[in-house]
């Protein structure tokens, strides 16, 4: 994708390889309008005058009227196009960019069809425009690699890798100006001005999550993470480390976080495991193998626990491991050589990493 194209109608080179039949050009090229400013889908084409050079093999489209500021476009060249034989280009080519936007009005800048960017009038200078890299990992435009890298590393192992920062939600923001200048570097004010001075809002990130089924865990997460549990982080590049964006809400309703963007550079949504054990218990209690029980659940665990089941003398009958997230495990009343249990009480511990509750069972057989 390309940002910050100007309005004024500019002009789009095609470089061919062989001399084209011209009147494939008018059918085979075509401007798409994909989206507006406020990031409306529009879908409709824009009227182009297209030429074509024998001697440099080129085709030059110029749109007949100036762009509209802040949308994107595709531009299309199609298998419609064919040389004087009659053979279709072998390859279709979409090449995706955003005119410069006005920075008078309010602009949304989408990522994707649940993610977006929302810019208020005055926060960028005139013919600079907000752009946006999904591909940091292996095309970055402002960050070193290793310094993510870095980065992940230290979360995980300050966390003993409670925290992670997921790589396929990287998001690296940067602004372009008329002449393709590529800034990293800008701070955007917080707050409102002070009266007098022309309010404006914050520069506020969307970022969508999927929860199909709205069971309160993110799909496609392993271990399980709880929404409540997300956050947007930014990369501090000068420290190699990843800090919380303060005010980020979770709008579990929606499935989407919302977070104020201070500054330019790299943002991510970050997991944290849950260790709260507040609610944390188990059931049935009591255990009666007469009214056909198999199992005792302990259930509203913690992200990761551990469950140490003794009997009132203190010797551990079974140890118990909650690790795929979904905060709940099924015990089979056998201890750690297989064998039933025998009729009692017995006692329970469930640790997390910051938190431990203790309870009580009763087996009846």
């Amino acid at each position: 994708e390309y940002y910050g194209v100007p309005a004024s109608p500019p002009t789009f080179l095609v470089k061919f390889s062989e001399r084209i039949l011209e009147s494939t050009l008018n059918q085979g090229i075509r401007l798409v309008v994909i989206q507006d400013n406020t990031g409306k889908i529009i879908d409709s084409t824009a009227p182009v005058t297209i030429s074509f050079s024998t001697a440099t093999l080129t085709a030059e489209i110029r749109p007949s009227t100036a762009l509209a500021k802040g949308y994107f476009y595709d531009l299309d060249v199609t298998t419609s196009v064919t040389d004087l034989a009659g053979n279709a280009v072998e390859t279709a080519v979409t090449t995706r960019f955003q005119t410069e936007i006005d920075v008078t009005v309010e602009n949304v800048l989408m990522i994707d069809e649940n993610t977006f960017i929302r810019v208020p009038p005055g926060l960028l200078s005139e013919g600079e425009t907000l752009a946006a890299n999904t591909n940091v990992l292996e095309d970055p435009v402002t960050v070193e690699v290793a310094d993510l890298l870095t980065a992940n590393q230290k979360l995980a192992e300050n966390t003993d890798g409670a925290i992670r920062a997921l790589e396929e939600t990287f998001i690296e923001l940067y602004t372009v100006n008329a002449a393709g200048t590529v800034q990293a570097a800008k701070v955007f004010p917080i707050g409102m001005r002070p009266a007098g001075e022309g309010a404006f809002g914050e520069v506020i990130m969307v970022v969508g999550y999927s929860d199909k089924d709205q069971d309160g865990f993110v799909d496609g997460i392993y271990p399980k993470v709880k929404e409540k549990d997300l956050s947007v982080f930014t990369l501090k590049e000068n420290e190699q480390r990843w800090v919380r964006v303060l005010g980020t809400s979770v709008e579990a309703a929606d499935n989407k976080l919302i977070a104020p963007i201070r500054k330019l550079g790299i943002y991510s949504l970050v997991s944290t495991l849950d260790t709260f054990l507040g609610n944390a218990h188990a059931y049935p209690v009591p255990f009666r193998a007469v009214l056909g029980h198999t199992h005792i659940t302990f259930t509203d665990l913690s992200s990761r626990a551990t469950i140490r089941i003794y009997t009132v003398t203190g010797k551990l009958v079974k140890t118990l491991y909650e690790s795929d997230g979904d905060g709940e495990l099924k015990w089979d009343a056998h201890n750690e050589e297989g064998e039933s249990v025998a009729s009692g009480v017995y006692l329970f511990i469930i640790e997390s990493a910051t938190e431990k509750k203790i309870g009580k069972l009763i087996i009846i057989r």
